[in-house]
């Protein structure tokens, strides 16, 4: 290695100073390397963010919903909410009324939608109501 750069420094005229156009090539092709893992890194970041307020949205409707069937006392959903529109919280306006009613503090944008589901439990025959998030 030694030798190689004595024959680079051979060929250089004194007081010339620079760097060689290997060297450039080495430091654009490394500045590459780590632009494009910068980039790849980057990009998922917004969708993995998306997907964690839906799903911290869908986890605080629930949350809403139980306290609202708990807070009417007849087991099922409270008047002024219903699984019409195929349980669309949005079109049935259960989501407004959740927030008018003081059980979430807006309405959450973070889905594109939100529905609302009725199941009954087998061995009780309990309602169940279960919030999902698209």
């Amino acid at each position: 290695m030694e030798n190689l750069h004595n024959r680079v420094m051979r060929r250089r005229r004194a007081g010339e100073t620079g760097f060689t156009l290997i060297e450039l090539l080495v430091v654009v092709a490394v500045l590459a390397i780590l632009g494009a893992i910068v980039i790849f890194n980057v990009t998922g970041v917004a969708n993995r963010g998306k997907a964690a307020a839906c799903t911290t949205d869908q986890q605080t409707l629930q949350s809403a919903v139980d306290a609202a069937i708990s807070d009417a006392g007849t087991g099922g959903l409270p008047t002024g909410m219903s699984l019409g529109s195929g349980g669309d919280m949005k079109a049935n306006g259960d989501l407004t009324w959740l927030a008018s009613n003081g059980y979430i503090h807006s309405v959450p944008t973070s889905c594109s939608s939100f529905t609302l589901k009725q199941t009954t439990a087998p061995a009780t025959g309990v309602a169940i109501f279960t919030v999902t998030g698209q």
